[in-house]
């Protein structure tokens, strides 16, 4: 009895005695690890960014190197850093891409030009991965999958997947004796890449809800050039901050063609999308817009619409702007523009063509605060009208 008693006391003495020699060796080493951390984040960042190699900067000096050439902006919990050069012009900008790997935590930066839309560079500085399987996350092999691609696709979706068999300009290879790696490292990536479209906040999941499906087809054999065309599969989540909600619902709405020819205007933003006559309104033919006026300067995260899904459609010069002002002259910016020629007036765009689904499109905006959103077209491939089914804006109100 009194061995077994003598044993429990030495037990708790010694773990006392090691968790005291923890905390003081924390307590000791903390500021060192800390600023050692630092030092390897910013040699990333400037790294990625095309700023500074690595190596040519020592620890010493990092700190003010990295405010020379940084500008750190977005959040707290999502900082976003801005290059610039020697003559003030923007090298880029870079975001961290840290998160769970598959045996402990990974620590890296990506780097975007200065479009802020094409990657620049990747490079994942530390991990726990197996070297040679999945500790190729930090190699050039695995990076240089990225770099050169957009971080949303033409779909309007963000984000990369991982291919087993054949790579799509959309996907990266899965490494080789490594896959769960590779899926769960893509996942940060994806993840980081929708709270840096956020404006550098942090994301979660938000119910779109959808109207029942009733076409027939897919729309696979319309034939208009630039066109993306639907793979059937869901689209990914809305992915914005906390707080998140259609702030369109109800609002007022005002048009280019007042009257419209079929329904009323109020329609578009009632909340109801499901197909059919009577749950449209139809515009004039030719350029046609309708514009929300939400209240109030508002902080947009996406815009989501349908113009009509009961059988598959392209409409052109679909152009989605967002102002200060109703007149749209105030601040005006263009969040989604599939005019490729400028035929519209309003400035060729980039953006690809898309048939009209049940999922409707859904236009990704990284936290424009406007008052008001315009959607504008012109048309489309089977009849020359322009029939809006809804309306939605996924948004917070500033209180401004």
């Amino acid at each position: 009895m009194r061995q077994r008693i003598y044993t429990v006391a030495f037990t708790a003495v010694l773990s006392g005695l090691c968790g005291m020699a923890i905390a003081a060796a924390k307590t000791a080493w903390g500021p060192m690890i800390e600023a050692l951390e630092a030092f390897e984040r910013q040699q990333a960042i400037l790294a990625v960014l095309g700023a500074v190699e690595p190596g040519r900067v020592s620890p010493a000096r990092m700190g003010a190197t990295f405010a020379r050439w940084v500008i750190v902006g977005g959040s707290e919990e999502v900082p976003i850093y801005e290059g610039r050069g020697p003559d003030d012009e923007r090298l880029g900008l870079a975001f961290e891409v840290n998160g769970k790997g598959r045996n402990g935590d990974v620590f890296g930066v990506m780097a975007l030009q200065p479009d802020a839309k094409t990657i620049k560079g990747l490079w994942f500085y530390r991990h726990r991965e197996t070297p040679g399987y999945g500790g190729k996350i930090g190699t050039p092999w695995f990076s240089d999958m990225f770099v050169g691609k957009p971080i949303v696709g033409p779909d309007g979706t963000p984000g990369f997947t991982v291919s087993l068999r054949s790579r799509n300009p959309r996907s990266v290879d899965a490494i080789t004796g490594a896959t769960q790696t590779s899926y769960n490292v893509v996942d940060v990536i994806n993840r980081r890449i929708r709270e840096f479209l956020a404006g550098g906040r942090r994301v979660e999941g938000i119910t779109v809800e959808l109207p029942q499906n009733v076409a027939s087809d897919l729309g696979l054999g319309i034939n208009v050039p630039d066109l993306v065309r639907p793979t059937g599969k869901p689209r990914a989540p809305l992915m914005a901050p906390p707080g998140t909600r259609n702030v369109a619902l109800g609002r007022p709405v005002s048009a280019s063609d007042e009257p419209p020819v079929i329904g009323d205007l109020e329609q578009v933003t009632d909340g109801v999308k499901e197909a059919g006559f009577g749950n449209y309104v139809e515009l004039m033919d030719g350029l046609q817009w309708v514009q929300i006026d939400l209240g109030g300067p508002t902080e947009i995260f996406a815009v989501a619409f349908w113009h009509e899904h009961d059988e598959p459609r392209v409409y052109y010069d679909v152009i989605v702007q967002a102002a200060d002002d109703a007149e749209f002259t105030r601040n005006l910016r263009t969040l989604f523009s599939n005019d490729r020629d400028g035929s519209a007036g309003l400035g060729a765009g980039a953006d690809m063509h898309y048939v009209d689904t049940y999922e409707g499109k859904v236009v990704t905006v990284g936290g424009e605060v406007a008052r008001y959103v315009r959607l504008y077209s012109g048309n489309n491939h089977a009849e020359e009208v322009n029939r809006y089914t809804e309306v939605e804006v996924y948004g917070r109100p500033t209180g401004g």
